[in-house]
């Protein structure tokens, strides 16, 4: 805001204000003493600048940013840990609880049993273990995991499914668009926006579009989609189902209003085959290509399940024919591309309210 109030531009005017039978020049006894001044309203400029953008929600810093979103009863959102099912085959049972686990440097503490069952002295246990790394890191991993503590009898664990995404600590980019949607529909008193906010402050969930009215009267329906932008399990939709209505009695004791019948689903996944007929430019390196053309088209298929965390049920998810192309048309190497199908159609794929997608199979027939 003061870009042009410099040292040299602020000691310039305090000498045109001295008079000129005034000795001025560098090294005199004047010339020094509006240096110093120069100095010191040159900082406090550059102050008041700071002052100024802290002010405003899009030049704001970070923490200025969180200090103008408490006004609007908004705090940023901290990194939470995700949470697995696991299966453990040893000598215990209820005394797994606690025990720790790890997996590609990631620990896992079981933290609840879900079921047990014994043969021979064996138990197989199903339990629920939560990552002790808060974060997106593990969200993706399962496998075999290696027991930290001691596990009498231990023949095997394994990471069977994600159940709860893990989530970064927000940032400010996505502090900043909540700051801005704050403006818009006012959650209050089971409408939409209410629904909203309510959902997506569970974590592990990354967005949802909410259904009212879907099947008559008092029914809403949310479609939820998790943190890493895809499909929920079942285990998180049964967690939102008694936050929203804990008695099943749709007696306004949970989030849902008083008579609202609410379902929840996950987002559903609908996988795309896509085929790219495309040209590469001489010597160039097919694997190379064929390696990030997947990684452009996937890279366009998450941004738009990424918008669909933040639309509306009204809008509806289209897979663009000519964006795909743009994305292989990106990537170096690629001369041309003659024609992309997806599903078997040259037609724009247009997904159902609840649709994300997702990539099937990604064929490139290079000519």
């Amino acid at each position: 805001m003061y870009e042009d109030k410099t040292y040299a531009a602020v000691l310039a005017d305090a000498q045109a204000e001295v008079d000129s039978d005034v000795l001025k020049t560098e090294g005199s006894l004047t010339f020094n003493a509006l240096s110093a001044l120069a100095f010191e309203i040159e900082k406090l400029y550059t102050h008041m600048s700071y002052i100024n953008d802290q002010m405003h929600a899009d030049t704001a810093d970070f923490d200025g940013l969180v200090r103008l979103c408490a006004d609007r009863g908004i705090t940023p959102k901290a990194a939470t840990s995700a949470q697995v099912s696991v299966t453990v085959v040893s000598g215990e049972s209820e005394t797994l609880i606690g025990k720790r686990f790890s997996l590609q440097g990631f620990n896992y503490a079981i933290s609840s049993i879900t079921s047990a069952t014994e043969e021979a002295g064996v138990f197989t246990v199903v339990a629920i273990a939560t990552v002790e790394e808060p974060g997106s890191g593990p969200n993706n991993l399962t496998g075999a995991l290696t027991p930290i503590d001691y596990v009498d009898g231990f023949v095997s664990a394994m990471v069977t499914e994600v159940l709860v995404d893990g989530e970064d600590a927000e940032t400010q980019t996505a502090l900043y668009k909540r700051y801005l949607a704050s403006f818009g529909a006012e959650g209050f008193g089971g409408n939409i926006a209410d629904y909203r906010a309510n959902v997506n402050s569970f974590a592990g969930v990354g967005g949802c579009k909410v259904y009212p009215v879907w099947a008559g009267p008092g029914t809403v329906k949310v479609a939820v989609i998790s943190a890493s932008y895809d499909a929920v399990s079942s285990y998180l939709l049964a967690q939102l189902a008694a936050a929203a209505d804990p008695t099943g009695n749709h007696d306004g004791y949970g989030f849902a209003s008083i008579d609202h019948n609410v379902t929840f689903v996950s987002a559903a996944e609908t996988p795309l085959a896509i085929v790219v007929n495309l040209t590469a430019e001489s010597g160039a390196n097919t694997a190379a290509i064929t390696a990030e053309v997947k990684a452009a088209i996937s890279a366009y298929l998450l941004d738009l399940r990424e918008e669909w965390a933040e639309s509306e049920y009204e809008d509806q998810t289209v897979v663009y024919i000519s964006r795909i192309m743009a994305a292989a048309l990106g990537v170096p190497g690629v001369a041309d591309v003659s024609s992309v199908t997806v599903n078997g159609s040259d037609a724009n794929k247009v997904l159902a309210w609840d649709e994300i997608p997702t990539a099937g199979t990604i064929t490139l027939n290079f000519s």
